[in-house]
């Protein structure tokens, strides 16, 4: 039997009444659910996961990237065992990775700049270190006001 919500948003939009209602009521369900994740998950984690499905029991969970993947996956016994002590049972949890674009990537910062007293100043620094390596790479920070 193939599950009417499975359709296709137009034939949705445009069926009678009862799978819209049963589309909406598995927009509330998902949506409390959500909340209920993001109150067991560890805070970082909140913005980069979102509960995609819940039928059966199999819970799937999405994330933005693969390291957000890997971390949630460690949690997934104990989202397991919290939801159900909530009154919802999880017997499997699977996570999905999901690029959202909403999520912006920080723009590239200009370059800091050096000033000439600065750049003195480490090189004065340079002079009186004794440890090579550490003069040298002062001396390189300090070029960088000459350019």
């Amino acid at each position: 039997m193939t599950d009417p919500l499975n359709n296709r948003p137009r034939q949705i939009l445009s069926a009678p009444g009862p799978l819209l209602a049963a589309l909406a009521e598995r927009t509330r369900q998902l949506s409390k659910l959500e909340k209920l994740v993001a109150g067991v998950l560890h805070p970082e984690l909140v913005p980069h996961c979102t509960v995609t499905g819940y039928q059966d029991g199999r819970l799937t969970l999405a994330v933005d990237t693969a390291s957000w993947a890997t971390r949630l996956r460690y949690h997934t016994a104990e989202i397991g065992r919290k939801l159900e002590a909530a009154g919802t049972p999880v017997y499997e949890c699977r996570v999905v990775l999901q690029h959202r674009p909403e999520i912006e990537v920080p723009a590239a910062r200009d370059p800091l700049t050096l000033s000439p007293a600065a750049a003195s100043a480490l090189e004065s620094t340079a002079a009186s270190v004794e440890h090579a390596p550490l003069a040298a790479a002062l001396r390189r920070l300090a070029e960088h006001a000459k350019r």
